[in-house]
Parts: structure tokens; sequence; C-alpha cells
């Protein structure tokens, strides 16, 4: 691979849905006008988000109990 930045390989082979740019793009003015400091521009980093912070985190489930 080139430099560290350069991650066209990384996602190679990944059959998934991809964001709207455009969307991408909305959502992230949005939160800039609105004055907010992260922006989740798709469901599954809502998602990511919202298990995380849930209490107690989702990370802590114990399999199976």
């Amino acid at each position: 691979m080139g430099s560290s930045t350069d991650v066209r390989g990384v996602a190679h082979g990944v059959n998934a849905p991809k964001s709207n740019p455009t969307e991408v793009v909305r959502l992230t003015l949005d939160a800039l006008e609105a004055g907010r400091e992260e922006i989740l521009a798709d469901e599954v980093s809502r998602n990511v988000k919202q298990g995380l912070s849930a209490e107690p985190g989702v990370y802590l489930g114990i399999p199976g109990a």
C-alpha cells in the first residue's frame, strides 16, 4: 500500500451498503451549523454510539446470559 492515509484497499471486497455522499455532506453541514462536534452520518454509526452510551454498555453484556 501507499501512504498511511491510503485507504483504497481497506474495504476491498466488502459488499455492504455505502453512505450517500450528498446525505453525508448535508448532515455534516447541518451539524456544523448547529455547533455539534460529532457527526454520525449513517444508521450503523448511530447504533454503535447508542450501544456504547447505554447503561450498562452493550460491550459489558455476557453472551448467553
